[in-house]
């Protein structure tokens, strides 16, 4: 967001193509459930992926998150051979457990952020 609301870089920085599948959590939900569920029975010595398992490329967040008129570029400034690819959480243990869902998609998250960004 920095790179891209307050710096104002385009092309933008990236690393690899651009095209590495991620996912992102809304704090909010992990915040209720370590509160709901951190001294509770069913989740004694468990483990649970708390995410939201919507996939979207750096490229495709970059331009959520972009604010400009033109369009937008990115340079490659760093590669690793070894970087994953695809990164969803499986969050169907918590599903079935914990009855947890995300409460945000990535776009709504996004132009939270970026709203807050743009506040300060």
């Amino acid at each position: 967001m920095k790179n891209l609301i307050i710096d104002k870089k385009n092309p933008l920085p990236i690393i690899g193509d651009g095209e590495q599948i991620r996912c992102f959590t809304w704090i909010e939900d992990v915040a209720n459930v370590i509160g709901k569920y951190s001294f509770n029975k069913v989740s004694k010595n468990e483990t649970y992926n708390i995410g939201n398992p919507e996939p979207i490329s750096m490229k495709e967040l970059a331009k959520l998150i972009y604010q400009g008129t033109d369009e937008l570029k990115f340079v490659t400034t760093k590669n690793f051979s070894d970087d994953v690819k695809i990164r969803i959480p499986d969050i169907s243990k918590a599903e079935k457990e914990l009855n947890f869902s995300p409460t945000k998609k990535v776009e709504e998250s996004v132009k939270i952020c970026v709203q807050s960004v743009l506040d300060k």
